[in-house]
């Protein structure tokens, strides 16, 4: 029961998750011992209370036209790269994996001792955390010859390849792994994180506006709820615009409000007239991230500007955001 219910919960996260429950699944009917539980009826209540937390979400997308899945194929077709090249990438981050073992002394090349092959109880542990640790990765080189996937979309199949490492490797090794050598991996953790902090202040040091990575954006989302509070004596419910600014100052608008993305109905499809008509909306956006509200949604309104500092650098510039109230009706 608790493992469908995680089951179901991951899925409602992120729909990879399904990955996984595929290989369990597998493992189920595969796996002697766990295929005999078939004969029994706890599997078949976890069943069902997995099917009955799945109703709601099934039930969405199903309203929503499955919008997800059309978004994810249209990320893959516009970002997605070549198998070749998300094979490379896949390649060096394992290569990654191997170099923080060998510097934490858990793989070398001394000859195994007598009692490094895992015992016959081990074996079986040993097959599964293979199968669900590596089998998402596997599975997703298997897809990249057929379809175009984006790298980043893999970083979640690497969670279990440490666990997998350690499973593969025989006790009198682990044995040998002295403190001093396992705090190897938290040093080159340290030295990844403090390398890409740099390089996101380099890329900003010296340029005109910032990456999006470096926005103020708890302080952006602050200041356009004030504005609205100001404008409007009502919570703000709809937040309109560009995916990037519309999600930045709608996370962190202490209202929580919906997001309107590029006002398009078909990708926004919660947002109605009906529900327009009765918050209002604020519509924000930004110039060079390519779009700009349609002229109907600016027609007879004010648009207005307002500068943000982001950096005391002397070349840096203020980020200009541009904005419009919809107030709700009276």
């Amino acid at each position: 029961l608790l493992a469908a219910a995680m089951a179901a919960l991951g899925l409602y996260g992120k729909f990879s998750t399904a990955m996984p429950i595929a290989l369990g699944c597998a493992w189920i009917v595969a796996d002697p011992r766990t295929r005999g539980q078939l004969r029994s009826w706890q599997p078949y209540a976890a069943l069902a209370l997995f099917l009955a937390m799945m109703a709601p979400l099934v039930y969405e997308l199903w309203r929503t036209h499955f919008l997800t899945f059309t978004w994810i194929t249209v990320e893959s077709e516009e970002k997605g790269v070549s198998w070749l090249s998300y094979g490379q990438n896949q390649g060096e981050y394992l290569l990654r994996v191997v170099g923080v073992a060998v510097l934490a002394g858990a793989i070398g090349f001394r000859r195994a001792a007598p009692d490094a092959a895992p015992p016959q109880a081990d074996r079986r542990k040993l097959r599964y955390l293979i199968l669900m640790g590596a089998g998402p990765l596997l599975l997703t080189f298997v897809m990249a010859p057929f379809v175009e996937l984006r790298t980043a979309w893999a970083m979640p199949m690497f969670s279990l390849m440490g666990l997998v490492l350690l499973g593969l490797w025989p006790r009198a090794v682990l044995r040998r792994v002295t403190l001093r050598a396992a705090l190897a991996p938290l040093a080159v953790m340290v030295l990844m994180v403090a390398d890409g902090a740099h390089d996101y202040v380099a890329e900003d040091q010296g340029a005109a506006l910032p990456s999006q990575y470096t926005y103020p954006q708890a302080k952006i989302g602050r200041m356009f709820t004030k504005i609205w509070h100001h404008a409007v004596d009502r919570p703000l419910r709809i937040v309109g615009g560009d995916h990037f600014t519309a999600a930045m100052v709608g996370v962190y608008a202490e209202d929580r409000p919906s997001m309107f993305s590029e006002l398009d109905p078909a990708i926004s499809p919660a947002i109605t007239p009906e529900r327009i008509a009765r918050d209002g909306m604020l519509i924000v956006w930004q110039d060079g991230f390519g779009w700009t509200p349609p002229p109907e949604w600016l027609a007879g309104r004010e648009i207005r500007t307002k500068p943000v500092r982001w950096s005391q650098a002397p070349t840096a510039k203020p980020i200009l955001f541009h904005y419009v109230i919809v107030p709700p009706r009276p």
